[in-house]
């Protein structure tokens, strides 16, 4: 990648993974961001998001949060 300093001990495939799953988070994060706006409620876990490390293992991770984002998305669309 033009312009990256690399670090030497870590492998390139590595830095992509953490590359890709900021850009996850930060996704999931906008997507919250306007289910609130567009219902009109605030989402109580959002803070989760700060301490997820993992997609699918630890706790919190990435898909419990977004297993309970889906039904707050469904009883927020039926209140617009």
């Amino acid at each position: 990648m033009i312009g990256e300093t690399v670090a030497p001990t870590r492998p390139m495939a590595i830095r992509r993974t953490d590359v890709t799953f900021a850009e996850a988070i930060s996704t999931v994060y906008q997507a919250t961001k306007v289910l609130e706006y567009l219902s009109g409620m605030s989402c109580e876990d959002t803070d989760s998001l700060l301490v997820i490390r993992m997609v699918t293992r630890g706790q919190p991770n990435l898909t419990e949060y977004l297993e309970k984002l889906g039904p707050s998305r469904a009883s927020w669309s039926s209140h617009s």
